[in-house]
């Protein structure tokens, strides 16, 4: 958070993962559940966000909380997408 509202993170220092998100997801893989994330991130058309930190992101993602992929829409909303 910041000044009270929610913004994505652009740095790895700013990339948190929330404390309990390993062993919940871990709690839906056991019944049965594929885990998927599914994420916007206009900071990349806007070019805030390079891609490589991103990719550092999700595989940190990936290998913390055991999800099964992440898919990523890359487009700013004036894209139309």
């Amino acid at each position: 958070m910041r000044d009270g509202r929610a913004y994505a993170p652009t740095t790895l220092e700013d990339f948190h993962l929330a404390k309990d998100a390993a062993p919940q997801v871990a709690r839906l893989r056991e019944a049965g559940f594929k885990c998927l994330v599914f994420t916007n991130q206009p900071e990349l058309a806007r070019g805030m966000l390079a891609p490589d930190t991103l990719e550092t992101m999700h595989r940190l993602l990936r290998e913390q909380v055991a999800v099964d992929d992440v898919y990523v829409c890359p487009h700013d909303p004036g894209d139309g997408c």
